[in-house]
């Protein structure tokens, strides 16, 4: 499965967990207030060095053997991990992502009073490859940079 699928459907189950256990804590609080899981494109600059040197280990671990019929089939870059196996490395562009394309839609749900739990794992990376196109990246992006993005995008006075 691509990666940028998988980033998705991990937004969504993580988010789907989260919306039960906020609601119903939110319930033994007699609080009544919406909660919104945003799947959440982060636009990533694709000239970031990181591309050319991936470092981010990620999935599985494989046998060396394995690890290069992957490379070899699948184009992956895999490395050793410290004596545990191999596994397949993505890059992790610094610093912060440029943007977040649902900002819009964060905004109105926060807006509107709403809890909103977005940029999970960091968001979907994704370049802008001109008119409004834009392409999933395998990459992983930090989980406080794109916090850190989605509260400056919404000029949050507190973000948790």
């Amino acid at each position: 499965m691509p990666f940028p699928e998988c980033g998705a459907m991990s937004q969504g189950y993580i988010g789907y967990q989260l919306q039960q256990a906020i609601k119903e804590e939110m319930k033994k609080r007699e609080l009544s207030k919406e909660i919104a899981t945003v799947i959440t494109q982060v636009v990533v600059d694709e000239n970031d060095p990181a591309f050319k040197n991936p470092t981010k280990a990620v999935g599985s671990f494989f046998t060396e053997e394995q690890a290069k019929k992957l490379m070899d089939e699948k184009g992956y870059i895999m490395k050793e991990d410290a004596n545990r196996g191999w596994r397949r490395v993505v890059p992790s562009p610094l610093p912060l992502p440029k943007t977040v394309i649902e900002e819009p839609v964060i905004k109105t749900l926060v807006n509107a009073g709403h809890a909103v739990i977005t940029v999970g794992g960091g968001g979907i990376p994704v370049v802008d490859k001109g008119n409004g196109n834009l392409e999933g990246v395998p990459a992983v992006i930090d989980k406080d940079f794109a916090s850190e993005k989605i509260a400056e995008l919404l000029n949050a006075d507190k973000y948790v």
